[in-house]
């Protein structure tokens, strides 16, 4: 997994979520999000996390979906973005 601060907006946005083929479909990226979720919710200022996948990969808006992530209607390079609030202490 990959992460960063993007400058011109002050958000941070997942860069990578990436499982071994062999892996994938057993719940590893789904428990690797939710850890970087904390993990990224206990920053101070970090109030909002984005990411962004192909429109076409069902799994990857399914997985993001069941994290809290919830579509903007943004569009950036050709992926869907979609944007997780951190709210009262949780994520949501």
């Amino acid at each position: 997994m990959m992460f960063g601060v993007n400058r011109e907006e002050g958000k941070y946005w997942i860069l990578r979520v990436m499982i071994e083929l062999r892996y994938q479909g057993r719940g590893h990226g789904r428990a690797a999000t939710r850890l970087l979720l904390e993990r990224l919710r206990a920053i101070p200022g970090c109030d909002e996390v984005a990411i962004s996948y192909e429109p076409e990969n069902e799994v990857a808006r399914r997985l993001y979906a069941s994290c809290g992530f919830r579509e903007t209607g943004e569009i950036l390079e050709g992926e869907t973005v979609a944007r997780l609030t951190f709210s009262g202490g949780s994520v949501s």
